[in-house]
């Protein structure tokens, strides 16, 4: 194994310890993945963008996460949430007329 890999096989895991304790303190319903990296100087070695959500999710999967788990991780949350707040939004959320 490369030396490099053993760094980001460290990071993910720590990614992945801090990820479990979200999901502990606020249940696996209200966290999610985003790729938003603004205002970061850098990032754990190995998911230093997207393309490393798979070494991520995989670590996650050996730790015991479902499938279900995972899917709501990387998206379902953040479009029940988006559903939610738009059935309960008292103005639509965008416009329901054509624009011009």
């Amino acid at each position: 194994m490369a030396a490099g890999s053993c760094g980001a096989g460290r990071a993910v895991a720590q990614v992945g310890d801090h990820v479990e304790h979200a999901r502990e303190v606020a249940s696996w319903d209200h966290i999610g993945l985003g790729g938003d990296y603004d205002g970061v100087d850098h990032q754990p070695a190995g998911l230093a963008e997207v393309s490393g959500y798979p070494v991520l999710l995989r670590e996650l999967a050996d730790r015991g996460w479902s499938r279900p788990d995972l899917e709501a991780l990387t998206g379902r949350t953040v479009l029940r949430v988006l559903r939610e707040a738009e059935h309960r939004a008292t103005e639509p959320l965008w416009p329901t007329a054509p624009l011009r």
